[in-house]
């Protein structure tokens, strides 16, 4: 896949969290990377306008010099002083061959001189071109090993950090299942604990509950018993004393001689006689 400047420029990286790249220094290294791969376009934009002038140029000066009578092309293109034909501008390096000197002495040898001028001019600008081209492949080249370079360093990262976060997902997973485990197995055994204990005060309750039941039945038996005994023993009770008074015995000996008289018919005759006496 070729890497353009657009790809470079919206090229974006994920933030590591953990043990990623300085987010400065990653975004002055692609932007270096911007600059270099714009001036390389340009450079690769400007050349090869230069060649299509160029191009033009030789072939509107092979098109004019076929169109153009014989007699008049020595005077149109023979140079004025035997020198050597200057190189083209764009580039000039120590290592490019030197000019070829190129001496038109007759209207012969005009037409030969320009085609010569046309070829000298498409070699260098092929070559200039050539140059320019292994150049800007070189930089190209370098910059897509060194992007290449930043991209698998990112990914690598990346894939790293996903791994990582996959297994510390993976292991909270775990250790969160683990804890559900043992709530739940706690939550069972306390439950059984307190079933347990309540059943055994429900027990415990039942059982005081038969002592109550026991003790109000005790209770209400000895208590009908003592009531009973307390009214039979004072439906045999004789509640006179020993020691009579005279008088009460005298006054039942009266009573009880006399006859019938108004005591007879009283409820209360002995009350009736002291009455009777005291009259």
């Amino acid at each position: 896949m070729t890497l353009t400047l657009d790809d470079v420029r919206n090229m974006k990286f994920r933030i590591a969290r953990r043990s990623g790249y300085e987010v400065l220094d990653v975004d002055q290294f692609v932007d270096r990377v911007e600059e270099a791969f714009a001036q390389l376009t340009e450079e690769n934009e400007q050349l090869k306008r230069q060649v299509a002038d160029l191009t033009e140029a030789a072939e509107a000066s092979a098109k004019a010099s076929e169109d153009r009578p014989a007699a008049e092309q020595p005077q149109a293109w023979a140079p004025p002083t035997p020198e050597p034909a200057p190189t083209p501008e764009p580039v000039a390096e120590s290592s490019q061959p030197q000019g070829e000197r190129i001496v038109v002495t007759t209207a012969d040898e005009a037409s030969p001189a320009v085609v010569r001028l046309v070829q000298l001019a498409t070699e260098q600008a092929e070559q200039l071109v050539s140059e320019a081209r292994d150049e800007s492949d070189q930089i190209l080249q370098k910059a897509q090993q060194e992007a290449n370079g930043v991209t698998n360093q990112a990914r690598s990262l990346a894939e790293r950090l996903e791994s990582e976060a996959r297994l510390a997902a993976d292991r909270s997973r775990n250790e969160s299942e683990a804890r559900s485990r043992a709530f739940d197995e706690e939550l069972k055994e306390r439950r059984t604990e307190a079933f347990s204990a309540m059943e055994t005060e429900r027990d415990q309750l039942r059982e005081a509950v038969g002592e109550l039941r026991n003790f109000e039945k005790s209770y209400r038996s000895n208590l009908t018993e003592h009531l009973k005994a307390q009214i039979t023993g004072l439906e045999n009770a004789n509640f006179e004393p020993n020691n009579t008074p005279g008088l009460l015995q005298d006054s039942g000996q009266q009573g009880t001689g006399s006859g019938s008289g108004s005591g007879a018919d009283s409820d209360t005759p002995r009350l009736d006689a002291l009455l009777g006496g005291d009259r």
